[in-house]
């Protein structure tokens, strides 16, 4: 129903379909970004944003680490991944 206004969109997928037990909760063997990619073939479908909360990057200090956090991201469109 919302292909025609996403057309040329970027769609950011920060979900994580996580059934009970840490199963595949869309019970396929696809990820839940190829199958929104499915539904909406002419838009950018990028996934990121599912790893980490806000209070990870507001407060990124680690006591006793040297580290920052960051943020996976992955999709087929270069010019959308750069933008997200």
């Amino acid at each position: 129903a919302l292909g025609r206004e996403l057309k040329g969109k970027i769609l950011i997928d920060c979900t994580n379909p996580v059934g009970a037990n840490l199963t595949h909760g869309l019970n396929s063997t696809q990820s839940g970004s190829e199958m929104i990619q499915q539904q909406v073939p002419d838009t950018h479908v990028v996934k990121a944003f599912t790893i980490y909360g806000y209070e990870n990057f507001e407060n990124n200090a680690y006591p006793n680490y040297n580290v920052k956090p960051m943020m996976m991201y992955c999709g087929n469109d270069l010019n959308a991944k750069n933008i997200v």
